[in-house]
């Protein structure tokens, strides 16, 4: 039996101050591609659950709800993410 659990999201816009859009948009770019690797139907679900943790920090750091969250760690968790996601594509693309 497949179970599935559907999430809608709302455009959100977000008034961001002069000195904080180099931040911000650096959190878009990566929000946006954490949505591309999700909408990839042969991702696993372990995979699809730690990207889904990982979109709601970068979401909750876009909106300021989470303060203690530093920069650097989240862009490793990402790119951690994203160097994952490289091998399991590089073996798709083989078979």
């Amino acid at each position: 039996m497949e179970r599935k659990i559907v999430l809608n999201f709302q455009p959100l816009v977000i008034a961001v101050p002069k000195e904080r859009e180099y931040v911000y948009e650096k959190l878009k770019h990566h929000f946006e591609k954490i949505n591309k690797m999700l909408a990839d139907p042969q991702r696993d679900e372990s995979s699809r659950c730690e990207l889904y943790r990982i979109l709601a920090i970068v979401a909750r750091v876009m909106l300021g709800a989470v303060k203690d969250v530093q920069l650097d760690e989240l862009i490793k968790m990402l790119e951690a993410a994203e160097e994952k996601d490289e091998p399991q594509k590089t073996s798709e693309t083989r078979s």
